[in-house]
């Protein structure tokens, strides 16, 4: 039973220090690797930018 406990101690250590090192190493998941194309499409739709603190203003009548 002793055995049990450690294999799993080390199985769980070991997992731990992966996905912590996949963490910092800022690994990305497979779907987004590579390179990524622009969605022209979607950015000719897309709004401008709006300036939230202009509007903010203008409704407290600055």
């Amino acid at each position: 039973m002793s055995r049990l406990f450690q294999l799993l101690r080390w199985l769980l250590i070991g997992g731990i220090t992966l996905v912590a090192f996949a963490a910092l190493s800022g690994c990305q998941s497979v779907e987004t690797e590579g390179v990524q194309t622009p969605n022209v499409a979607a950015d000719e739709k897309a709004e401008p930018p709006r300036d939230l603190q202009r509007e903010r203003r203008q409704r407290m009548g600055k």
